[in-house]
C-alpha cells in the first residue's frame, strides 16, 4: 500500500515538474520571437506598435475569450495580477494613448516595451 502511494506521489511530482518545464520552454520561445521582431525595428513608435501587436497575438493564442477587449478594458485585464497597475496607470498606457501618434518618446516607448517583455515572461494573467 505504501509503495502504491509513493508511486502515485512520484508520478504526480513528475507531471508537475514536466508541466513547469514545458511552460518555461514556451515562455523562452515566446520571448525569443518577441526579441527577434523587436530587433527589426529601430523607431520608438514602430517598436511600440510591434510590442502591442505581439501582445495581442499572444493573447489570441492563450486567451481567445478575451480578444474583444479594447482600450481601458484591455489595460485593466493586463493589470489583473499587478497591484501597481503598470498598464492602466503606468508605462503600459502607451499601448492605448500613444500607439498611433507619429512622435513617440524613445524612453517612454522602451519602458512600455520592457513592461510587455515582463508580461510575456510571466505568462498569462489570471
Amino acid at each position: 500500500m505504501l509503495a502504491a502511494v509513493l508511486l502515485i506521489a512520484v508520478f504526480l511530482l513528475y507531471r508537475r515538474l514536466r508541466a513547469q518545464a514545458l511552460a518555461r520552454r514556451a515562455r523562452r520561445r515566446v520571448l525569443s520571437q518577441f526579441e527577434a521582431e523587436l530587433a527589426q525595428r529601430s523607431d520608438a513608435t514602430d517598436r511600440l506598435r510591434c510590442a502591442a501587436a505581439f501582445l495581442r497575438r499572444w493573447q489570441m493564442k492563450t486567451r481567445p475569450d478575451l480578444v474583444a477587449l479594447r482600450g481601458e478594458a484591455w489595460l485593466e485585464w493586463l493589470d489583473a495580477d499587478a497591484a501597481e497597475r503598470p498598464y492602466s496607470q503606468g508605462p503600459g498606457r502607451m499601448l492605448v494613448d500613444a500607439l498611433y501618434r507619429p512622435d513617440c518618446e524613445r524612453e517612454a516607448a522602451d519602458a512600455c516595451v520592457a513592461l510587455v517583455r515582463d508580461t510575456l515572461a510571466r505568462g498569462v494573467p489570471a
